[in-house]
């Protein structure tokens, strides 16, 4: 569980582990009570705490200062040559049913899916098709891992799959085919 391995929670930890990052935050601060700290902490320092963790679990995050920027930061690590995504489901992620929204489930699926293409291309890509089942709800608060695979390789299109879990569940499925753009000759 995402509280337990990377915040040390031990027994009980259940109920912390299934909760928003603002209360796990504030818990590692020794508060309960978001409304008398809120404008000390931030959302900031909750991407800071949850980078922290993932950091010392061997990710690192992925630079971008375009649209990832605003629904991530996303973390990367290769284990055993298999590329690895991750991202720390925050409040800006709440749909209006307390939620993580559908729209960062897909995104999350096609940048991973994406980045772990282009591993196998060594070229620029574009997202051609992206077909996406919901399969459970994301929680606030949970570890959401993409572990993208190739499906096939042609010369000119990739076409790949990925499932991204929070805590061992399946939250979605997703398929993708991107077109390599590849330098021309002349």
């Amino acid at each position: 569980m995402f509280a337990e391995r990377l915040f040390g929670f031990g027994e009980g930890s259940r109920r912390l582990y299934q909760a928003d990052l603002l209360p796990l935050s504030l818990h590692l601060l020794g508060s309960r009570e978001w409304t008398a700290i809120e404008p000390l902490l931030g959302v900031k320092r909750l991407q800071d705490v949850a980078g922290k963790a993932l950091r010392a679990e061997g990710w690192s995050e992925i630079a971008d200062d375009g649209f990832i920027d605003l629904v991530g930061p996303f973390y990367h690590r290769l284990i055993d040559g298999a590329h690895e995504y991750a991202v720390a489901a925050q409040p800006k992620h709440r749909n209006i049913r307390g939620f993580v929204q559908g729209g960062l489930l897909m995104t999350f699926a096609d940048r991973t899916m994406g980045l772990a293409a282009y591993q196998e291309a060594k070229h620029s890509l574009a997202t051609v098709q992206m077909d996406t089942q919901f399969v459970d709800t994301a929680k606030i608060g949970e570890l959401l891992l993409s572990k993208p695979r190739v499906i096939r390789a042609t010369r000119s299109l990739i076409f790949m799959s990925t499932e991204v879990k929070a805590a061992g569940r399946c939250t979605i499925l997703a398929t993708a085919v991107f077109k390599i753009f590849r330098e021309k000759r002349g």
